[in-house]
């Protein structure tokens, strides 16, 4: 008797090894075997999936699994969602050894095709610009998992030192950087630097963006020490402002409830003030109108040719959002073209019923960000503005054949989606200017928000090439 127990335990075993799952990971740690893979995928609590693991739950790949099945898929792969702080805009693909096939560039979605005899993975840029073909390898050729610190498309790493500070941030090979080291490359912060320039900015802080896997909602502030000013509490930008002689980090809510003020002092910590309405803040309607001086007259020669709607008339200096560009946009479009577009159209999209953005869509100025979605409410960057704003010109038959030819010094932290498009509108000249220009020092910053303002300066040189 003892020896069939023995005999049915060995083949109940072996059975379950050579179903590609690995038989000792402690539940305990909310891990959910990838079959016929020796990897997990990590259940954090909130009903996402996070970081492939070994079977001890230590990190192999950092990523955001809430789209992905714990098994491989065509051609034994796994689509993975990169953790860019940004909704729907990161899709990758790794093989079976954890090996990078797209790597972390925000395509908004991955696919196979065949092309002469052989198989590639087709990614869509999140932006509207041409896709990018991977090829597969079908094959045993790359059989060895990735270590912690080369996984998810980390190789070749570098640090780049914060100016006036003691601290530096991550190069991480992507084009763009994460988290804040020390000198040796070890973690002080995690963040997202997309947005941010590695120097001191006004008031000696840092903004930074917290990863928390959804775009434009975790913005934060840090004073030159590391010390946190404004918290990681899902807020869609941090500006400054000045309230009774003192100096305050504005924090708008990415939900649409009141701002938070939190004080910036020279001491060590930072003190929240009470929360005030935006209308308070700004000192009524009249101050919320006020522009930078330099966007004055373009604001007043666009606003007279009619490109800019009514409700967008104020709010200047703030970050123009995917939904009031598309409006630009297409207000631009009709002034320049005279033409009618047809504002009665069906949305594609689940999250928008902006006739606007259908137009712009319809147009091919904009595309959605994935799985039938616009993301209207998120906030552009410079370089999604160079893409957008090359593709309202070809729409309106001006596109620049003869881009600028001077490199940019920040080329190496561009979108690969981009590029073309950042140095077509860089060299479309509008008078004795060009639509779009750098931020100086050679650069254009193009990880850096859009402001309203900036978006109608542009609209208008557009209009007069």
């Amino acid at each position: 008797m003892r020896k069939k127990i023995v005999l049915c335990t060995l083949i109940l075993l072996c059975i379950f090894m050579y179903s590609g799952v690995t038989a000792f990971a402690d539940d305990s740690l909310g891990l959910v075997p990838i079959e016929n893979t020796d990897y997990y995928i990590k259940q954090d609590g909130s009903g996402f999936y996070v970081n492939i693991t070994d079977s001890e739950g230590n990190k192999l790949v950092e990523t955001d699994f809430r789209d992905v099945e714990p098994r491989l898929g065509e051609y034994d792969t796994i689509k993975v969602w990169y953790p860019e702080g940004m909704q729907d805009l990161s899709a990758g693909l790794l093989d079976k050894n954890l090996n990078v096939i797209v790597p972390r560039d925000f395509y908004s979605s991955v696919d196979f095709v065949e092309k002469d005899g052989k198989v590639y993975a087709k990614a869509e840029s999140a932006f509207g610009s041409e896709s990018v073909l991977y090829e597969i390898n079908t094959g045993d050729e790359n059989t060895e998992a990735p270590s912690e610190e080369d996984a998810g498309g980390n190789s070749g790493a570098e640090l780049v030192p914060i100016e006036n500070t003691d601290y530096y941030i991550k190069k991480d090979g992507s084009g763009f950087y994460v988290n804040i080291t020390d000198s040796e490359g070890n973690k002080l912060v995690e963040t997202d630097f997309r947005n941010v320039e590695p120097k001191l900015g006004e008031y000696d802080t840092i903004k930074v963006w917290y990863p928390e896997g959804m775009q434009d909602l975790s913005a934060g502030l840090l004073d030159k020490n590391l010390n946190v000013i404004v918290p990681r509490d899902f807020y869609s930008s941090v500006d400054f402002v000045e309230k009774d002689g003192k100096v305050y980090a504005k924090a708008e809510s990415a939900f649409g409830s009141e701002s938070v003020l939190y004080e910036i002092n020279t001491g060590d910590e930072n003190v929240e003030a009470p929360s005030v309405e935006n209308s308070e803040v700004n000192g009524g309607a009249e101050s919320n109108k006020a522009c930078s001086s330099w966007a004055e007259e373009s604001i007043r020669i666009a606003e007279e040719q009619g490109l800019v709607p009514q409700d967008l008339r104020c709010d200047y200096t703030g970050n123009i959002t995917r939904g009031d560009f598309c409006r630009l946009a297409v207000q631009t479009y009709i002034a320049a073209s005279g033409k009618d577009v047809d504002l009665d159209a069906p949305s594609p999209f689940i999250d928008a019923d902006d006739p606007y953005i259908t137009a712009a869509y319809a147009l091919g100025i904009v595309s959605g960000v994935g799985n039938d979605k616009f993301a209207p409410d998120n906030n552009i960057t410079r370089q999604e503005a160079a893409v957008m704003l090359n593709n309202l010109a070809a729409a309106l038959g001006k596109e620049n054949n003869s881009p600028k030819t001077e490199k940019y010094v920040d080329e190496s932290y561009f979108a690969k989606w981009a590029i073309n498009e950042i140095y077509k509108v860089s060299g479309m000249k509008s008078g004795d200017t060009y639509v779009m220009m750098g931020t100086g020092e050679g650069k254009f910053s193009p990880w850096m928000n859009y402001t309203r303002e900036q978006a109608i300066a542009t609209m208008l040189r557009l209009y007069s090439c």
